[in-house]
């Protein structure tokens, strides 16, 4: 049953570099991304809940996703006001009328052109691909060689790949909410994420950001932008064709059947470790999934999970696993 949800935009502008590690491999600490999926925003989330309000606070938070009463998109790319989305998986109607290297590093589509993008998709109009974005236009990879020095040894030299953020750019994220002190309570969440950072090694720094700005939009009147209305009124096409992945996620085992066979898609590996509860506690190993990647388009809506992927004894150990849908003429 489709309902109606209201939505918050937050923009994060980053202080220090950013590690997200590539999902592509189980070893990517060399490896530096640019963008955050949603399940890692949700297990930062939950760790400053955590922090903040104990294991009620997590539970709260636990609940209303389990409810689809909160949702949260991938943190995607922003360049001074626009915003981007990731481009439509989608094969065109017909060939592109494009260089197949500029083809290649078209991941990045603003909102305010997506409609000639899709068009162009669907073979009825075209699209200059050369405005798409990829990561070289937000900022840029740097390497960073640190070094391991384990109890009476040498000391061992690693590499962690970073992503640096050029000073008008950043990530931003959607928020999809039923009740007002719900995303006021996420607000708090986020800003104080921003203390300790998102991503990997935020003991040395990584990760830091602020809120640059909101935007919530609970009604077509609300939108404060072109953006923003083109957004809220493709989040709600109930009677839409076709629906784009805003958070890399994966159905329910029970939905599966249903939502694949239509549905074009690239998978993302989801693995990585847990968060510690304690300073000196032990790195718990996720279970390794494979989900569909925002951009992936689906003709069945689907409600998705949250995951127990962890082997503690103690809690269980969740992986965000729910699609905000964005509805898209293909």
């Amino acid at each position: 049953m489709w309902r109606t949800m209201k939505y918050c935009l937050f923009k994060l502008g980053f202080t220090s570099p950013v590690h997200f590690g590539s999902g592509a491999m189980a070893h990517s600490l060399d490896t530096g991304e640019m963008t955050c999926h949603a399940d890692t925003l949700f297990s930062a989330l939950c760790h400053t809940a955590s922090v903040l309000g104990g294991n009620s606070k997590v539970e709260w938070l636990v609940r209303l996703v389990q409810q689809d009463a909160l949702r949260f998109s991938d943190c995607m790319p922003y360049q001074d006001e626009t915003l981007y989305l990731p481009r439509p998986c989608w094969q065109p109607m017909k060939q592109l009328d494009c260089d197949r290297k500029i083809l290649k590093k078209a991941e990045w589509i603003s909102v305010d052109e997506m409609e000639s993008c899709l068009s162009a998709l669907r073979g009825e109009g075209t699209y200059n691909w050369a405005n798409a974005g990829n990561k070289s236009k937000f900022g840029t990879t740097v390497e960073m060689t640190k070094a391991a020095v384990p109890d009476r040894e040498d000391a061992v030299p690693y590499t962690v790949g970073l992503f640096q953020f050029f000073e008008n750019c950043g990530l931003y994220f959607i928020l999809q909410y039923e009740q007002e002190d719900d995303a006021a309570q996420i607000e708090q969440l986020v800003q104080a994420l921003g203390y300790s950072g998102i991503g990997g090694k935020i003991s040395a720094g990584y990760g830091k950001f602020e809120v640059a700005d909101t935007a919530y939009f609970s009604c077509a009147e609300d939108t404060y932008d072109e953006a923003t209305a083109w957004l809220y009124q493709h989040f709600n096409c109930a009677n839409s064709k076709h629906w784009m992945l805003l958070s890399a996620s994966l159905p329910a085992d029970a939905e599966l059947e249903s939502v694949i066979p239509s549905a074009c898609f690239q998978v993302v590996r989801r693995g990585g470790f847990t968060h510690p509860r304690e300073k000196n506690a032990e790195l718990l190993k996720k279970q390794t999934q494979y989900f569909l990647s925002s951009g992936s388009i689906i003709t069945q809506p689907f409600s998705g999970d949250l995951f127990d992927v962890g082997f503690s004894p103690d809690h269980p150990i969740y992986r965000y696993s729910k699609p905000i849908l964005l509805g898209v003429n293909l």
